[in-house]
C-alpha cells in the first residue's frame, strides 16, 4: 500500500523500474554533484596522494565498501572474495560505523588488508574514491535490493572508478 497521504501528492517520483511497476509515476535517477565528483579536479587527479592524506597504503589494489552494512549488501560476500588466494594483492577500504560487528568480521579475516576510515562526511568521498581501485557493489537478491539503486554506485562511476557489481535490480543495467 501506498503511504496514507499519497493520494495528496500532485505527482510519484521513484528511483526504480521496480517501484515504479508498483506504484506508477516518473522514474527519476539520483546521482552526485558531476562538480563535486569530477576525477578531473586537481586535487583528486593523483590517487598517490589521495592515499597519503588518508593513511591508506601505496602499494596495494584498494576496493572500497562504503555504507553501514546491511543483510542486502552482503559485505561478507566482499571479504570472502577478498580472502581468495587470487585476490592477495588487493585490500578493503571501510567507510562506515567502526563500530559494526560487520566491520569488525572483516578486519578480523582480511587483517592488515583491512582498512577501517570510520563514517566520513561525504565531502570526503570523492578523495577516497580517486584513493581506491575500484568499488564492489555486492547485493543480495532481497526485494529491497531490487528496489533501489545504492547511491554509492552513481558515485564511483561519476569518479570513473571500476564498479562490480551483483546482478540484482537494475544494477546490470545501470
Amino acid at each position: 500500500l501506498l503511504h496514507p497521504f499519497t493520494w495528496r501528492a500532485k505527482g510519484v517520483s521513484v528511483v526504480s523500474t521496480r517501484l515504479q511497476r508498483r506504484y506508477g509515476g516518473v522514474l527519476v535517477r539520483h546521482g552526485p554533484d558531476e562538480k563535486v565528483f569530477d576525477p578531473a579536479r586537481p586535487e583528486l587527479t593523483n590517487p598517490l596522494k589521495c592515499r597519503q592524506k588518508l593513511g591508506l597504503p601505496l602499494d596495494r589494489r584498494l576496493a572500497l565498501f562504503a555504507g553501514i552494512p546491511r543483510p542486502h549488501k552482503d559485505l561478507g560476500m566482499l571479504v570472502a572474495a577478498l580472502g581468495r588466494a587470487e585476490c592477495a594483492d588487493w585490500s578493503l577500504v571501510l567507510v562506515g560505523p567502526s563500530d559494526d560487528p560487520e566491520f569488525a568480521a572483516a578486519a578480523s579475516t582480511l587483517g592488515s588488508r583491512c582498512h577501517r576510515l570510520g563514517f566520513q562526511p561525504h565531502t570526503r568521498l570523492p578523495a577516497i574514491l580517486a584513493a581506491v581501485d575500484a568499488v564492489p557493489v555486492p547485493q543480495r537478491r532481497t526485494r529491497f535490493a531490487e528496489s533501489q539503486v545504492p547511491a554509492k554506485l552513481l558515485d564511483a562511476m561519476a569518479m570513473a572508478k571500476p564498479v562490480l557489481a551483483s546482478r540484482v535490480g537494475e544494477l546490470p543495467s545501470i
